[in-house]
C-alpha cells in the first residue's frame, strides 16, 4: 500500500520566479516503484500564472550562462552562450577533423557539426538565426509564429587551441516549444583515453531550457538515438524515453533545479539564468 501525504508550498506564487511544487512525504511504500511514479507525480504541481499589483523588477539580459565541468575530476567555469561566427567556423571544422577510422561516437559528432553549421548558415541567410535574447524576443514581437534557430556553443576560455567543447543547434517552433536539432560535443573529447571533460551536454540542455524558461515557450523536445538515449533517461530521471524525449515546463523545472543544486555545491561564480534582476 502506498501512503502519502501531500503539503501546500509555504510561500505564495512570486511573479518571475517557477511556482515552487507541492511536498510530498512518502508514508508508506510497500510494493512501490519510484520510477513508475515520477512521471505521474509531477503533473500534479500546479503551474500558476498571476499578475502582481507591484511593477515587476527590472530584468538585465545576461549574454551566457556560465556552469561548472569537471576536468579530470576538477571544477572548471564553462560559458555557454550564442554562438559567434568564429564558433561556427570552430564547429565546422569538427567535421574535417575525423575520419572512418575514428570510433563511431566521435565520427556521430563530426557529422553533426558539419550539419549544424550549414543549418546555421540556412537560417542566417533566411534572415532567422539568432545571435542574442534581444533579438529572439524582438523577433518573437514582430513575427509571432515565426520559425527561428539558436545555436548555443559551449566555451572553455581554459582550453587551448580549441575552447570550444559542444554546441546545441535548436528551433523555435511556430507553436512556441523548443526543438533541439543537433548537439555534440568536440569529437576529441571522445577519443579513447581523451582528457575527461564532463558536464558539457548537461550544461548545453540546460541552457536550452533557460532560453525556453526567458521567452515562456512551452514544451522541449528532440530525438535521442541509440547513442544518446541512455544518457537523455538519466539527465531527465526518465525511463520513458526511446527514440524522442518530450518535457513539459514542469519536467523542466524539475531538471534545472536538480542541475542547480549539484553545480552550486562547486561554489564557483555561476550564471543560471539569461535574465538577472537589476540592482
Amino acid at each position: 500500500m502506498l501512503e502519502i501525504r501531500v503539503s501546500r508550498p509555504s510561500q505564495s506564487f512570486q511573479p518571475g520566479k517557477p511556482p515552487k511544487p507541492f511536498s510530498f512525504q512518502l508514508l508508506s511504500q510497500e510494493g512501490f516503484r519510484w520510477e513508475s511514479f515520477r512521471s505521474k507525480i509531477w503533473l500534479w504541481v500546479p503551474i500558476v500564472t498571476a499578475r502582481s499589483s507591484e511593477p515587476m523588477p527590472a530584468t538585465i539580459p545576461l549574454p551566457a550562462i556560465r556552469f561548472p565541468v569537471t576536468d579530470d575530476g576538477q571544477p572548471r567555469l564553462v560559458e555557454c552562450r550564442f554562438a559567434t561566427v568564429p564558433d561556427v567556423e570552430n564547429i565546422e571544422s569538427w567535421s574535417r577533423a575525423v575520419t572512418s577510422t575514428d570510433p563511431m561516437p566521435m565520427q556521430d559528432a563530426g557529422e553533426y557539426a558539419g550539419i549544424a553549421a550549414d543549418k546555421w548558415r540556412f537560417y542566417a541567410a533566411a534572415g532567422r538565426a539568432m545571435d542574442s535574447l534581444a533579438t529572439v524576443r524582438n523577433t518573437l514581437r514582430e513575427t509571432p509564429e515565426g520559425e527561428l534557430a539558436v545555436l548555443f556553443a559551449a566555451v572553455a576560455a581554459w582550453r587551448r587551441p580549441d575552447p570550444v567543447l559542444g554546441f546545441c543547434l535548436l528551433r523555435r517552433t511556430w507553436a512556441h516549444n523548443l526543438c533541439v536539432d543537433l548537439l555534440a560535443l568536440e569529437p576529441q573529447l571522445l577519443r579513447p583515453g581523451a582528457p575527461k571533460i564532463k558536464g558539457v551536454a548537461t550544461g548545453l540542455l540546460y541552457t536550452v531550457m533557460a532560453l525556453g524558461e526567458a521567452i515562456h515557450a512551452g514544451r522541449i523536445w528532440g530525438e535521442a538515438t541509440d547513442q544518446s538515449v541512455g544518457f537523455y533517461r538519466h539527465q531527465f530521471r526518465i525511463r520513458e524515453v526511446f527514440d524522442q524525449f518530450s518535457l513539459n515546463r514542469v519536467e523542466q523545472w524539475h531538471f534545472m533545479e536538480l542541475t542547480r543544486q549539484e553545480w552550486r555545491s562547486t561554489r564557483l561564480p555561476l550564471a543560471l539564468g539569461f535574465d538577472t534582476l537589476a540592482s
